[in-house]
């Protein structure tokens, strides 16, 4: 696969989310403005997502420092309207069970074709939730004691979710059909044992039954992710991208697959947390030997990529500055290989956690007249697979 065609745009997304605790920023790819969509005073985001057409996201939520009393709401993008729809034992739950609340970090995916989401608590157990109110049970807490990413095929046939069985272990993979209710999972990555190993993140390779993943490995010390291939029907992971050993090692903090299945996006960091060096933007052919490199003009966390109708967008925190109160930035992959800021957040434009929760349609800031705002020379592609 040549270069142009490994940048040529596959999405079709309008819209990139940033989390930031208790507030939710979408930012409209095309126009750069940044608008709050969702925040609301001693609450925190645990996980949110955007639907298929870019008009609706859900949040799921809970009292900030306390693992219940969930809720996930649905955001209307275009008129701000909002369904809130609480999770509690009355409204179907999972059963508790004693080591269920733990370090899990919960999930939302949406469920194609069906205007409802996967949830996977981090209480445990996992529903699919619409946004009339309608609940339905997919697992009890007692088989997903300790959820945290889940992925719905694009045929919202299958689900995958990411699990730990006990406090020690590493976290593992689960699939299962959702044609009966509840689900019947199977161990498609087993949990390392040691801890030493574990998975996160997750996504279907287009219509395959191969997912994709973050493993993050720790015998050596620092963590390193690496990004795998997992055959669901075999149940084997193959390695897709690993830093290179020696110098300065990175690790993969986040990645998505293009909607056809043929192009990986992700985005690396340095292991060395001293490090100045900047986050790197990747694209690889999914079974191809076509990889490329892009350089930020600084390093990003907390991020999501997206793929849209004008290229890749890296969406996250800005890892410079007060750490206390990061601020958020959306850069831009091009067709041609360029790199540019398409926003980035004011510090006057911060967002203010409301008391009641409602959207805010007016814009919390607009691209930064700095020289983030322009395209940078480092994004200029390196064709190699090496950190330099």
């Amino acid at each position: 696969m040549p270069t142009s065609e490994l940048l040529a745009p596959r999405g079709d997304q309008r819209l990139a989310l940033v989390v930031k605790s208790s507030a939710l920023t979408g930012i409209d790819v095309e126009t750069g403005l940044g608008e709050l969509l969702w925040s609301e005073r001693g609450r925190s985001i645990w996980a949110a997502a955007t639907d298929d057409t870019g008009t609706m996201v859900a949040v799921l939520s809970a009292p900030t420092d306390q693992p219940s009393r969930w809720r996930v709401d649905f955001v209307d993008i275009d008129d701000g309207r909002m369904e809130r729809v609480a999770i509690g034992p009355r409204d179907g739950t999972p059963d508790a069970v004693p080591d269920a609340i733990t370090a899990g970090t919960g999930g939302i995916a949406w469920i194609p074709g069906s205007q409802s989401v996967a949830v996977a608590l981090p209480s445990g157990g996992m529903l699919q939730v619409y946004p009339d109110g309608s609940q339905v049970r997919l697992l009890r807490a007692s088989d997903a004691k300790r959820p945290a990413a889940v992925a719905v095929s694009p045929s919202g046939q299958a689900v995958a979710f990411v699990d730990r069985s006990s406090e020690h272990d590493g976290n593992g993979i689960l699939a299962g059909s959702m044609k009966a209710k509840p689900i019947d999972p199977i161990v498609v990555l087993p949990g390392d044992r040691s801890g030493n190993r574990s998975a996160r993140e997750l996504g279907w390779v287009g219509s395959s039954d191969r997912l994709m993943t973050i493993i993050d490995r720790t015998e050596l010390g620092t963590p390193q992710g690496d990004l795998f291939y997992v055959d669901v029907t075999t149940a084997r992971p193959a390695l897709a991208w690993s830093s290179p050993s020696g110098g300065e090692t990175a690790s993969v903090d986040a990645f998505a697959v293009s909607p056809d299945g043929a192009v990986v996006a992700f985005l690396t960091n340095s292991n060395d947390r001293a490090s100045t060096r900047p986050s790197s933007f990747w694209l690889m052919q999914i079974d191809g030997p076509a990889i490329e490199r892009f350089d930020l003009p600084t390093s990003l966390r907390d991020t999501r990529l997206t793929f849209t109708s004008s290229g890749v967008v890296a969406s996250g925190l800005l890892n410079a500055g007060d750490a206390e109160s990061p601020l958020a930035a959306a850069f831009l992959l091009g067709a041609l290989g360029e790199v540019g800021a398409i926003y980035v957040e004011s510090v006057e434009a911060t967002p203010v956690a409301l008391p009641g929760g409602s959207p805010v349609a007016s814009p919390v800031g607009s691209p930064a007249a700095t020289p983030l705002a322009s395209p940078v020379g480092a994004g200029s592609p390196v064709a190699s697979t090496t950190e330099e």
